[in-house]
């Protein structure tokens, strides 16, 4: 080793990095995505402790599910990367709950992997919170459940569980439930 190479601790990089949030977003409506911002930031979701990261895809759907979520998963610095649709948006619920029913899960098990707002637990058999201010407010299951599968309107992944999705799937359905196959393997 020569003096004149810099070295760190790739441990003390990764603390001194780290953020409690990474929020990952596939964009092809800027406006939409605008709006979700504005919800997390009002939500909590704000700097120094969470970054918000994108892949373009308003010309053309260059990114897929599979390719672009493996791309958040490697890139993000987040503690808990969120992957959500850009059509999401915080309207009861913040930070803080968010952060309470990590913390009630770890509690329950604390090797999870990845979570999420809808999923199912086994056929014909669902777990959904979705407050919808078009429509009906869904709620059903009682919560936290293990489930099969997640629906990828909104995830979270943790990120010391060290994810990453199939490479020979693409496409922009099933990506939620391949991550809870991999989280279950």
């Amino acid at each position: 080793m020569t003096d004149d190479l810099p070295i760190e601790s790739a441990e003390t990089r990764y603390r001194n990095e780290e953020k409690r949030f990474s929020v990952c977003t596939l964009v092809t409506d800027w406006e939409q995505y605008r709006t979700m911002l504005d919800t997390f930031r009002s939500g909590g979701f704000t700097s120094p402790d969470t970054e918000f990261l994108y892949l373009d895809n308003s010309i053309g759907n260059y990114f897929d599910g599979y390719n672009g979520i493996n791309l958040f998963l490697n890139t993000a610095r987040g503690r808990h990367v969120i992957l959500c649709h850009q059509d999401v948006r915080l309207l009861d619920d913040d930070i803080l709950v968010l952060e309470a029913k990590i913390a009630e899960l770890e509690g329950l098990d604390p090797q999870w992997a990845v979570i999420g707002n809808a999923g199912g637990i086994k056929l014909g058999k669902l777990a959904v919170r979705i407050t919808d201010p078009h429509g009906t407010n869904t709620r059903r299951g009682h919560f936290p459940v293990r489930v099969t599968a997640l629906d990828e309107n909104f995830l979270v992944v943790r990120r010391s569980a060290n994810l990453s999705l199939s490479r020979d799937l693409a496409g922009f359905h099933l990506y939620g439930t391949d991550l809870c196959l991999l989280a279950g393997s």
